[in-house]
């Protein structure tokens, strides 16, 4: 194969992202700072990741698609959570509506990084 149809060939492939599960809560930050340095509403669509997750603010602003029952969000990261599970996320107020009542409190979800 030429490296000119290799180059073609391989740009013309999709990137195929891996799907994390974990368990998705909820909180309201009420517009405190979260520990990407911004203030967070409980409506904006933003959500905290695990300590591992975050790493050390790498993540600070990357969107992640959150999936639950059929339904999807994205959202931006915005804060760390490090009392969450592994690959846990906790979302706010907000953001979590937009998938299930708040009254389910936990819900397992699948992410992952746009």
């Amino acid at each position: 194969m030429k490296l000119a149809t290799f180059s073609a060939f391989v740009s013309s492939i999709a990137v195929v992202r891996a799907a994390t599960s974990g368990q998705a809560t909820w909180y309201q930050p009420n517009g405190g700072e979260g520990a990407c340095g911004r203030a967070i509403q409980n409506g904006d669509l933003a959500l905290a990741l695990t300590t591992a997750n975050y790493a050390g603010g790498e993540n600070c602003g990357r969107r992640v698609k959150v999936q639950y029952n059929g339904k999807s969000i994205d959202a931006v990261v915005m804060d760390e959570c490090p009392g969450c599970q592994t690959n846990g996320l906790d979302l706010t107020e907000g953001t979590f509506q937009r998938l299930s009542g708040l009254d389910a409190g936990v819900i397992q979800v699948t992410w992952t990084y746009e």
